[in-house]
């Protein structure tokens, strides 16, 4: 077996092995590792031992062996017996735990000592022993061998390496020249042993990032020296903090134990994290870091995995992306020359040359030259085989065939590969010879093996990459054809093109990579060829514009309309979905504008662009790329003037449309465009726009063609919403001056020419003119054409007001007293439709205040106000009360019936409710009520309800019967005909009437969806005392809405009083005779909500309920089970060794769901370690029934086992095959 499976075999076995340790030790080394472990555990610090000195090899006489001295002055006491009989360790137990009382009353005040920790190493205890035990004092602790051998396999592994001499670690921390030493030993990496020259600026901003950020996230293209430069980095900070440097190269291996073991619990450390794309359980590892003060981390990935590594550990904490670019030519000149003692001259000149900005390659060419002296290079191809050459053909036939196939495949499985067996066809080799090659090779750490051979994976990326480059390109003994004819050959051949180009990158590889591809384009189908355009682009050159030109020219004319469209506002970028679009965008953004450019707007004149991707495609790769500030914006200038040629030839919607949007873009304060490669350089586009004469230049013509645009009657509101919409910012340095420049812009050559503006638009040229006055564009005057009419300078007034975060202003309240009833009735229903055809909405609560301001004038405009778009909030009750005054209450109640049907309820449970206020109650407010309920489903609170119903007996009957009769299930108007506090004396008293109790809780199970108010502790635990038959009625309702939050909370109730195990018996039945269907909530997921909240506060009543109800005449019942297997460990053992004590037999114990229940498991990383728990409990089950009465039950729990290592092997390899 390779050395790494048996590490993995070790890891598995440790608990068992620690456990065996500990049973062998003696007193003295086991109250040694007790102390140290239980200090560790309990997070103790200052311990006094009095039973022994620390790490003594002898104990010695006192009581306790250990004092805790704790904050507050509190104390803690551990004793610990080592006594493998049962008798004995119990009387001791007893005996250590009366001293430690005794100790207390001599020498402590009452209160300070807060526990009493026993370690004992006995494993004969049964449950009545720890019973009786822990009833001598509630203090009491006792930590047996069983949770010592799981705390040190699973958070104290080095303390199980000090004690007990077992190793658990895989090698993969280490110190940074353990790893220079490591790395050093590699035959095919670059040395990290040479002078770091002309980083020094990357230097200083990597501690800067270090001393603020806990992930630093280093990425850049192969070769780059992001290794050599963390290495640094790590040094000097470890240096200056006093912090633990510490390097980890993954090895394959699950590395928890490692950072357990290796990692400082408390003391400041810093990590490197080297291709940390390779590191298995990736998230795993940021989660540990992200729980950890101490740790910081800095990462190296490639560009290509950079994505991938930053989303995982994003999901914890979000790392700080440091990008190296290549040194520049000179400095690179001097690494080689200085680094290396390669003489200045044409040998360091091609070596710079041809290495490209890759300094792995560069420095590997350099030791090449000073072993053999000075060597010219005349191409990429010679220094590739100068370098590596040699080192490669020393692996002979098989194992050079075998590592090359490795290398295409990636990870996978060697028995009933399809695609293994195809290569190794091509290569001649036979499946036992690839075998046995591997295995060579993973012994030399060239390949990564996976259980005994099960699979495979490359092991030294540098090696794969020479060789995937030899056997493509120098000895052609494979194509890119012969991946692609594979079954995952639409995944491998992207990916080894990717490294091919990413780490090669030359004029003879691509033409020699165009050749490959032309021969799968020969022969591919019409869907291939799309997918090849997309994934390979530039690399088909003219083949992929071609296809993409007779797809636009064979297609019909569309017909979308742009104007109509609802666009998506959000900037996210997403892919789009068109064919045309899909395989335009890896071309677009050249640095001129050329053949991809023109192949949109043809698409676009055929009007065969789905407006949305059509947007996103010209925002977005068409708009401001890596070169935008060298080039003067050429290209985006060339865009803009190509769309509003269009739009003035054409006068089409969709040009225009496209053209407004661009402009939205150009003038936007940041840039954000897509990932980008072109040869071996990623780029990733951000940044803030400053000033310049190009960019300025820029805006003001787009802002040139936008108001030539906003004369089009059709696309004037979007070019307002465009330049309302314009945000930058501020300060004294470029990006504050761009901004003060472009509101300039924006007022000269668009505002300023505007003479009046739709409604809608209000609110953000409100908001642009408190911009220019701050700015200085303008003076306190403002716009003119806010001002055209006094109702529109109030209404403008009302929104700048609402967005100054405070009350009314004096000004407005001036404007509000001194206008008239005609001007304030304008300015609201402008305000109103202004803020409901704008983003910004109706501005409550100002509108509020200036309906109280204006009340006298408004008090006779209630037909024109209640007509009006204004909402019901904005309208005070003294107003509803003055227009029942004037107009009399059908006038009123009649003018709210011509609101929208779905404001209808609300207006008049408004004016009623006024009217109980104001007026009492009288017989016909009672029957407007109940009208309005069975016509409308008007509601009112049930505080008048109840007052209705005190002077109209009856009424709340007939009123609720009319509501449940109109309103849909789930509507938020149920609400209000609950108490609103069903402590209060006088709602409780209604409610408690039998026939108000039933129909309250009809309206409660109308209102089962969410997490409604009402279904809360005290509501439901009054009417489950009251109503005993309630549990029968709820529970089929909750299950059909699959109601789980009303199911917990009613649960709760039950739980709260008393007889709930009773209860609890009905809820089961009820839950057992409901009809599942498709939708409803399962039976024993019901259950379990429902016990959700016993399980929590009343465990040990749950597991009994579960266990006395779980056999029915001797057989396992369903659904209960299932339930019990998600409790935690301990009850879970719990259940099963009553259950077997109550008579279930091994045949039955099968049916168990001890591996998984009906819930389902989820996890996050490795499942390993949730395998390995599952093993855990079961172990513990059977420590639990010792015997001959349960051998046959012992024997079904070992079967569990091993099924449980089954699936633990299947999930290493399928680990293996597929990292996280």
């Amino acid at each position: 077996m390779p050395e790494k499976t048996e590490e993995r075999a070790t890891l598995m076995s440790r608990e068992i092995e620690i456990r065996e340790r500990i049973a062998r030790l003696d007193p003295a080394a086991f109250q040694n590792l007790a102390q140290e472990l239980l200090t560790q555990h309990f997070r103790y610090d200052k311990p006094v031992h009095r039973g022994s000195a620390a790490r003594s090899a002898a104990t010695a006489p006192g009581t306790p062996d250990t004092i805790w001295l704790l904050p507050h002055n509190k104390y803690a006491y551990l004793e610990c017996g080592h006594y493998p009989d049962r008798a004995m360790a119990r009387d001791k137990i007893e005996k250590d735990i009366e001293k430690c009382l005794e100790t207390e009353r001599n020498e402590l005040k009452s209160g300070q000592l807060v526990k009493i920790a026993i370690a004992y190493s006995c494993r004969r205890l049964d449950s009545s022993d720890l019973s009786f035990l822990r009833g001598i004092d509630d203090r009491v602790d006792l930590v047996g061998t069983d949770e010592m051998a799981s705390l040190l396999a699973r958070r104290y592994p080095n303390l199980a390496r000090e004690h007990l001499g077992i190793e658990v670690g895989t090698g993969q921390i280490m110190s940074p020249d353990e790893f220079e030493s490591a790395v050093e030993k590699n035959s095919f990496a670059s040395t990290l042993k040479v002078d770091l020259l002309g980083r020094d600026k990357e230097i200083n901003e990597l501690l800067a990032a270090l001393e603020e950020y806990q992930f630093i996230l280093v990425h850049g293209r192969p070769g780059c020296g992001k290794t050599r430069l963390c290495v640094e980095a790590l040094r000097r900070f470890a240096y200056v903090n006093g912090a633990e440097p510490l390097v980890i190269q993954s090895n394959k291996l699950p590395i928890w134990n490692d950072l357990a073991n290796d990692v400082p619990k408390e003391d400041p450390s810093l990590i490197l994290l080297d291709d940390a794309n390779e590191l298995t359980g990736l998230e795993g590892f940021a989660n540990f870091v992200s729980n950890r003060g101490n740790i910081k981390v800095l990462m190296t990935a490639r560009n290509y995995a950079f994505e991938y590594v930053r989303n995982s550990v994003s999901k914890f904490c979000k790392p700080y992306s440091y990008e190296v670019n290549p040194l520049d030519e000179e400095t690179a000149l001097s690494v080689v020359e200085n680094g290396f003692g390669i003489a200045k001259g044409r040998a360091s000149a091609d070596i710079i040359r041809l290495s490209r900005g890759n300094m792995r390659l560069a420095c590997a060419a350099a030791e090449v030259a000073k072993e053999r002296g000075i060597e010219v290079f005349s191409t990429m191809p010679s220094l590739i085989e100068a370098c590596y050459g040699e080192k490669a053909s020393s692996l002979g036939g098989d194992a050079k065939r075998a590592a090359t196939i490795v290398s295409v495949l990636d990870a996978h499985r060697v028995e009933g590969n399809k695609d293994l067996d195809m290569l190794l066809a091509k290569f001649g080799i036979s499946h036992d010879r690839y075998v046995d090659a591997c295995a060579a090779l993973c012994h030399d750490e060239l390949v990564d093996a996976c259980q005994d051979m099960v699979a495979v994976a490359p092991g030294e990326q540098v090696l794969r990459d020479y060789l995937l480059y030899q056997a493509f390109i120098v000895e052609k003994s494979l194509s890119l054809f012969d991946i692609n004819e594979l079954e995952c050959g639409n995944t491998l051949c992207p990916r080894v093109l990717a490294i091919l180009v990413n780490n090669f990158f030359s004029d003879e590889l691509v033409s020699s990579l165009k050749s490959q591809l032309a021969d799968i384009w020969s022969s591919a189908n019409d869907e291939t060829r799309w997918r090849m355009v997309e994934e390979y682009h530039v690399l088909l050159g003219e083949k992929g514009l071609g296809h993409i030109l007779e797809a636009i020219e064979g297609c019909e004319p569309g017909n979308y309309d742009y104007l109509d469209f609802k666009f998506d506002k959000s900037r996210g970028f997403n892919s789009p979905k068109s064919h045309i679009l899909k395989s335009l965008a890896s071309f677009l953004h050249a640095p001129k504008f050329s053949d991809p450019e023109e192949l949109f707007f043809m698409a676009l004149e055929k009007n065969i662009l789905p407006p949305e991707e059509a947007k996103q495609t010209l925002t977005k790769s068409m708009c401001f790329n890596e070169n935008l500030y060298s080039d003067g914006f050429r290209y985006e200038n060339e865009v803009l003037e190509r769309l509003a040629c269009e739009f003035r030839k054409t006068k089409e919607d969709r040009y225009g449309v496209l053209l407004a949007y661009y402009v939205e873009a150009l003038l936007a304060a940041t840039y954000d465009g897509p990932t980008r490669m072109e040869g071996n350089k990623v780029t990733f586009i951000h940044g803030n726009h400053v000033y310049t004469e190009a960019m300025i230049g820029l805006r003001k013509r787009s802002i040139a063609c936008l108001k030539e645009l906003r004369d089009c009657s059709e696309l004037s509101h979007l070019c307002d919403s465009v330049i309302t919409g314009v945000r930058g910012i501020g300060g004294d340095d470029g990006t504050g001056r761009l901004w003060k420049e472009t509101l300039e812009e924006l007022y000269k050559g668009y505002v300023s020419r505007i003479e009046s503006i739709e409604i809608c638009s209000l609110p953000g040229f409100v908001q642009l003119e408190k911009e220019f006055i701050s700015q200085g564009v303008i003076t306190e005057e403002g716009l003119p054409f806010l001002n055209a009419s006094p109702e529109e300078r109030i209404a403008a007034e009302i929104f700048s007001d609402d967005y100054c975060g405070h009350d009314i202003s004096e000004e407005l309240t001036e404007v509000v007293q001194t206008a008239s009833s005609m001007e304030l009735l304008g300015a609201i229903s402008i305000a109103c439709s202004a803020g409901r055809q704008n983003s910004t909405g109706i501005p409550y609560p100002i509108l509020r205040e200036v309906m109280i301001l204006g009340a006298d004038v408004l008090s006779k405009c209630a037909d024109s106000i209640i007509l009006s778009g204004v909402p019901l909030y904005a309208v005070p009750d003294d107003l509803f009360i003055r227009w029942i005054d004037l107009l009399g209450i059908d006038r009123v109640r009649a003018l709210a019936l011509k609101r929208q049907e779905d404001e209808i309820p609300e207006w008049l449970s408004r004016i009623d409710e006024a009217r109980v206020d104001k007026f009492g109650v009288s017989p016909d407010l009672a029957r407007d009520i109940e009208e309005g309920a069975g016509e409308y489903g008007e509601t009112v609170s049930f505080e008048a309800a109840m007052e209705i119903e005190s002077a109209t007996p009856g009424f709340f009957a007939r009123y609720v019967a009319c509501v449940l009769q109109k309103l849909d299930r789930g509507s938020r108007a149920f609400y209000r005909l609950l108490p609103s506090n069903i402590n209060n004396a006088e709602q409780r008293a209604f409610v408690s009437k039998p026939e108000t109790l039933t129909l309250t809780e009809e309206i409660l199970l109308n209102l089962v969806s969410g997490t409604s108010s009402h279904w809360n502790e005290d509501f439901l635990r009054f009417i489950v005392a009251n109503d005993s038959q309630f549990l029968e009625r709820a529970i089929p309702v909750l299950m059909e809405f699959n109601a789980t939050y009303a199911m917990e909370r009613l649960g709760e109730a039950v739980w709260r009083e008393e007889n709930s195990e009773a209860a609890t018996d009905r809820a089961w039945r009820a839950i057992e005779g409901f009809e599942i269907s498709l939708q409803c909530m399962l039976k024993s997921f019901a259950l379990k909500h429902f016990l959700n909240y016993a399980i929590e506060h009343h465990c040990d009543a749950v597991v009994s309920w579960l266990a006395s109800r779980s056999m029915r005449d001797g057989e396992l019942a369903d659904h209960l089970p299932d339930v019990a297997m998600e409790l935690a460990k301990d009850l879970k053992v719990k259940y099963i060794v009553l259950l077997c004590k109550e008579g279930l037999s091994s045949e039955e114990l099968k049916k168990v769901p001890v591996i998984m229940s009906s819930f389902g498991a989820s996890w996050s990383g490795s499942e390993i370690p949730l395998l390995q728990g599952k093993i855990d409990f079961i172990e513990e089950v059977i420590e639990n029934l010792p015997g001959v009465t349960y051998m046959r039950h012992r024997m079904v729990l070992e079967d569990a086992i091993a099924s449980v290592k089954r699936r633990i092997e299947a999930a290493e390899v399928h680990e293996f095959l597929h990292p996280f």
